[in-house]
Parts: C-alpha cells; sequence; structure tokens
C-alpha cells in the first residue's frame, strides 16, 4: 500500500484538541508560551482498499506508534512547531520500525474577533510504505489553515479547517484536506469531530498506483488543571491503494 492513514496527523495538521485554553492549528501559541503533546496510538488492518476503490483482503498488520509535538511561540503572530514520531509495525512475515521527524514555522495573516487565517511551511521525514513495506522519504509543506471560534447555545465553539500540499524528494506530491469541529461539552469535557483526506501522485507511476484515503477521527478530552487527556478512535472510511484502518490513541497534554 502506498499510504497509511495511522501518519495523517503531521507536524502541520496536529489540531486534534483546542478549546479557548488550550488552543493548535491555526491559532498562534502567544509569544513565549510553549505547549507539548505525547501521543501513544495502535491501529490494525486485515483489508486494503485497492486501486479501484474496493476493499480486499491483506495479510493481518499491526502499527504501535508515539509522537511527541511541540509549538512554542516567538512573537504574537508566529509560532515555532516541531515533531517527532516513532512507529512499530508488524505483519505475519516481517517487523519494520522508523522514527519521524519534523519542524514548521506558522504565521498568522489575518484574524478578527471570531476567525484566524495562518500559513506554515515545513519539512518532515514521512513514513511510506509499498509491496516491500515500510520506508522514509522527506517532503517540504506548504499548509494554510483557517480557525473560526464561536458561541452556540452558551457553549464554546470552534472550527478548523486545513488545506496543504507536500512535494516529496523522491518525485511524488501530496494533497492534504483536514477538518474539525470542536466543542467544549462542560467546563472540563470537550469533544472533537474529524475528518482527513488526502491524494498522493508519484511522478514515476502509472496512475492507477496514486492513493487516495478519507478518515474519520471522534475524541473526547478532558481537563485537570494544567493537564489534559484525549482519548479517541479512528477509522479508514474509503481511499484507493490504502489500508482500511481501525485505531485508538491516547494523548497528554501540557501547557507551559
Amino acid at each position: 500500500m502506498a499510504r497509511s492513514t495511522a501518519f495523517i496527523g503531521t507536524v502541520g495538521a496536529v489540531i486534534c484538541a483546542y478549546g479557548h485554553d488550550a488552543e493548535a492549528g491555526a491559532w498562534p501559541m502567544p509569544a513565549g508560551e510553549t505547549q507539548v503533546i505525547a501521543t501513544f496510538d495502535t491501529d490494525a488492518a486485515r483489508t486494503a482498499f485497492d486501486p479501484a476503490g474496493q476493499l480486499k483482503p491483506t495479510p493481518p498488520q499491526a502499527r504501535f506508534a508515539a509522537s511527541l509535538f511541540a509549538e512554542r511561540g516567538l512573537t504574537a503572530d508566529l509560532t515555532l512547531v516541531v515533531a517527532l514520531g516513532a512507529d512499530q509495525n508488524r505483519t505475519l512475515f516481517d517487523h519494520r520500525s522508523g522514527i519521524y521527524p519534523a519542524i514548521a514555522l506558522r504565521e498568522r495573516v489575518w484574524s478578527d474577533a471570531a476567525n484566524v487565517v495562518s500559513l506554515s511551511l515545513g519539512a518532515a521525514e514521512l513514513p511510506t510504505g509499498d509491496a516491500g513495506g515500510r520506508s522514509m522519504r522527506s517532503a517540504g509543506e506548504v499548509r494554510l489553515f483557517w480557525g473560526r471560534s464561536f458561541t452556540w447555545r452558551g457553549r464554546h465553539v470552534f472550527s478548523d479547517v486545513q488545506a496543504a500540499l507536500r512535494q516529496g524528494d523522491d518525485h511524488w506530491r501530496e494533497t492534504d484536506l483536514d477538518a474539525t469541529l470542536g466543542i467544549d461539552l462542560t467546563p472540563r469535557y470537550s469533544l472533537y469531530l474529524q475528518s482527513f483526506s488526502g491524494w498522493t501522485h508519484w511522478d514515476h507511476r502509472p496512475a492507477a498506483a496514486d492513493s487516495q484515503w478519507s478518515a474519520s477521527q471522534v475524541s473526547l478530552l478532558r481537563r485537570f488543571g494544567a493537564w489534559r487527556i484525549q482519548v479517541g478512535a479512528r477509522a479508514t472510511l474509503a481511499g484507493r491503494e490504502t489500508l482500511n484502518e481501525r485505531g485508538v490513541f491516547t494523548a497528554l497534554w501540557r501547557r507551559f
């Protein structure tokens, strides 16, 4: 498979949990403040989407991953983002692992009382896969963010939409479209609904080898003072040349 949706959350797309006291995505981190997120997840697949988008059996695969994401407010508008991810992938035939660093600068380019538009430039080492297993590929990324925060029936609500273009060093390019809707259920609990879609094209492969994916994620965040804990589940909904994955994750948040 050319793509695993387990890695849709790259350095520019960490939009898992916002809220008025734990913002990310389009919103800049206040100057001098830092937010760190540690995430642990597991995914598994027994089927995959073929080039026609039909589900086909595949050898059972399991992935265990951990990532560390940090963002630091450099100025009122500029945020530095760094991330480090590691994973282990198991099939009936082999066992592979990898470490993937990433870095980006995100700048707020426009905002008003309810909206914010930001742009980020970044670089990352991303996992990929083919018939022989996973490998690593380098990529540069441009990502556009639009966030909106408002009140609905007395509850704080936000939406975040991101569009990204990545260009790889081995003649591939990828387009992502990610969206998040979050709502504060109570002062301590927030619910997040997310969707992730993407398309990858390889210049040296036929069009039939291009991969597409659409996935969804649901999670609940609980606040404990300066700490946050987030738990959720994700699933692949559709695709081409991609695994049909199901997974769960836990994230710990801390702001300094």
